[in-house]
């Protein structure tokens, strides 16, 4: 009886507390977990140097993310998905400035549409422009080699 009595007490508090589980996140959210490699980046026909291929972004829970550039740190800060939107949106805040970008998630495909400069608008569309400084960028997840060993 005295079992009863508790489990009756506490279950409407148990039912009152909101659990969050990772089937609760949007499916974009979690499939974008994870590192990042560039395998080609369109400014539009403008040269790029040969070490930002070098360049991954790091994505993390949270919506944490970070760039490495090699061994090098190249910074971090957050980002925010928006995968409900007509073009998914991505939002890259490092320092308190904020790039806005579209995304494409397919597999182990990721793709950018990114502009150079905060503060300017979100590109609607894939589109490389040199004069509005608007960049594609496309990524390849880089395998997690340490699940082997």
């Amino acid at each position: 009886m005295r079992a009863f009595l508790v489990l009756a007490l506490f279950s409407p508090l148990a039912l009152a507390v909101p659990v969050t589980k990772e089937k609760d996140t949007p499916k974009d959210e979690i499939a974008i977990l994870g590192i990042w490699q560039i395998e080609q980046f369109d400014a539009g026909g403008e040269k790029v140097p040969p070490e930002v291929n070098q360049i991954q972004f790091v994505f993390a829970k949270e919506g944490k993310f970070s760039l490495t550039n090699g061994p090098r740190d190249r910074g971090a800060g957050t980002f925010k998905l928006d995968p409900s939107a007509k073009v998914k949106t991505l939002d890259i805040t490092v320092d308190g400035t904020t790039m806005l970008a579209i995304y494409e998630l397919d597999g182990d495909t990721l793709k950018l549409c990114i502009p150079d400069k905060p503060n300017s608008p979100r590109p609607e569309e894939f589109k490389a422009d040199s004069g509005a400084r608007i960049a594609v960028v496309t990524f390849k997840r880089v395998k997690d080699t340490t699940k082997d060993k």
